[in-house]
């Protein structure tokens, strides 16, 4: 089984029923990547951050996805160290992941499902991609309602729904919203249909022109 870390993005979290989140180890999600040979990394201990917004004008400027970053390097090396970081990460939590390799966290692969694209985390990027083996970027093929109001809310957010980045490949779908294929289950079989998978397992890689090459 290949181990993979779940990144929950922004409210990303169901009161009522929380461990139905996409993120859990007994998700409908979990439970398809398993069947596909994929095992929650820590199945016990999910990865959590606080998901908050970071730097929303009216709220003043926070310092949650810097915390964020911090976070997800310390998951990755406490106790048995995480030696293979194959990571799904939703919306915001785009931003932690790629703080942290900026910070040196290495990423066998990372794929970003409705990452705004952020213009201060664009400028980075390249750094944090010298730590990154693959990163795919997946956003709906039109604005989605939360994509949306996070470019307008968000004056930090770029408009443009793709990364302007060398090495970072982002692919518009069409009818997965902001989260579908994360907690759709007849979205689910996208993820073996497109490459997905063959990406998150390191089978595929990004080259720098953005496009995906098959390994032999």
């Amino acid at each position: 089984m290949i181990p993979w870390i779940a990144g929950m993005g922004t409210w990303s979290w169901t009161p009522a029923a929380p461990r139905q989140e996409w993120w859990r180890a007994d998700s409908a999600f979990s439970a398809y990547l398993r069947s596909h040979g994929f095992e929650h990394a820590r199945p016990e201990r999910p990865f959590v951050w606080s998901g908050d917004l970071d730097g929303v004008p009216i709220l003043g400027r926070g310092n949650d996805w810097e915390a964020g970053a911090e976070a997800l390097i310390s998951y990755c090396s406490y106790g048995e160290p995480l030696l293979e970081r194959r990571i799904i990460g939703h919306s915001h939590f785009g931003q932690v992941a790629l703080l942290a390799a900026a910070q040196g966290l290495t990423i066998d692969s990372l794929i970003l499902v409705g990452t705004p694209v952020r213009k201060a985390i664009e400028r980075l990027a390249p750094a944090a991609l010298r730590n990154i083996g693959t990163c795919l970027h997946i956003v709906d093929a039109r604005w989605d309602l939360l994509g949306f109001a996070g470019a307008v809310f968000d004056g930090r957010v770029s408009l443009r729904r793709t990364f302007d980045v060398p090495g970072i490949r982002s692919v518009r779908e069409r009818g997965i919203g902001h989260s579908g294929l994360l907690r759709t289950p007849a979205l689910f079989p996208r993820w073996h249909d497109r490459g997905w998978l063959d990406v998150l397992a390191g089978r595929s890689r990004v080259d720098v022109s953005g496009h995906l090459m098959t390994d032999p």
